[in-house]
């Protein structure tokens, strides 16, 4: 059931704009969680579009690659706006997958991105941790740093980032983060007043703030979700938190910044005592 409001109804969520305007502002301190709930992180590179990185040279790429990434898929483009053609052909997206599914690069010819994806195994954290782990950004910078050399082999040019991107999914899951509606809206106030208004248990949320930043674009996406699992259906709440911004100097501090930046939305968000009771904060 979709939550609707009518009449004098709406004098209940009048606020919310503003206090998820408020909240993504807010500057909070972020403590690292022992179990956090980030369900997918995807890293990316958006540069002038190279018209000869046709289908035929992304598949000698993935030669290069196939021992790691040894499945692939063909998807529609991602834009920022109408897709341009190039002569007679239409840009494409490869989706290079690998060997355990948890990592995958997506490439066409004016954007590279990396995605790690929750299935089985722990989170492998954003930055490099511990003296040893390698993290997420910098799997993503040495992924780019490949990609980057490649082209300038068979192409004469190395692909130069003028934007880079950095997107978090959380999977807020009923039975593990949240027991109840009245539960959700304790760990996730700016849904409390569209929580009001359901009659019944199990109301569609749907949420979606977008700002135009000097930081650069912040966007924050809050859906419900249901999948089937081997005991019923799963019900749960996706955060989906995006932001780009112009390269600077050193595009492995850019990531960082906008990591930094990510974290204090989803601090915000989420108050303090309600992320570690659920998360737990490392020690």
């Amino acid at each position: 059931m979709a939550v609707r409001a009518k009449g004098r109804d709406l004098a209940k969520i009048r606020g919310w704009y503003s206090t998820l305007c408020q909240m993504a502002g807010q500057d909070q301190p972020v403590e690292r969680l022992e179990s956090p709930p980030i369900n997918e992180v995807v890293c990316g590179f958006v540069f002038d579009a190279l018209k000869d990185l046709d289908p035929v040279l992304v598949g000698a790429y993935w030669s290069t690659r196939r021992e790691e990434f040894p499945s692939k898929q063909i998807g529609p483009p991602i834009a920022d706006a109408a897709m341009p053609l190039f002569g007679d052909t239409l840009v494409i997206r490869t989706l290079l997958i690998g060997k355990a599914q948890a990592f995958l690069l997506q490439i066409q010819s004016d954007r590279f991105y990396l995605n790690w994806r929750r299935l089985d195994g722990e989170y492998p954290r954003f930055s490099d941790h511990d003296g040893q782990s390698t993290g997420i950004l910098s799997k993503a910078l040495a992924e780019f740093e490949r990609f980057q050399n490649f082209c300038e082999s068979y192409l004469g040019k190395k692909p130069t980032p003028a934007r880079v991107e950095l997107a978090k999914v959380d999977c807020l899951v009923e039975g593990t983060h949240w027991r109840d509606l009245g539960d959700l809206a304790k760990m996730l106030p700016v849904v409390k007043p569209l929580i009001g208004l359901a009659q019944k248990s199990d109301p569609q949320l749907a949420l979606h703030f977008a700002e135009d930043r000097p930081s650069g674009r912040l966007v924050v996406s809050l859906a419900s979700a249901k999948r089937s699992v081997k005991n019923g259906v799963e019900r749960s709440i996706n955060l989906e938190t995006r932001l780009s911004a112009a390269v600077t100097t050193n595009s492995r501090d850019d990531f960082a910044r906008l990591n930094l930046e990510l974290n204090r939305v989803f601090a915000s968000l989420i108050p303090r005592e309600e992320r570690n009771a659920r998360f737990g904060k490392s020690q």
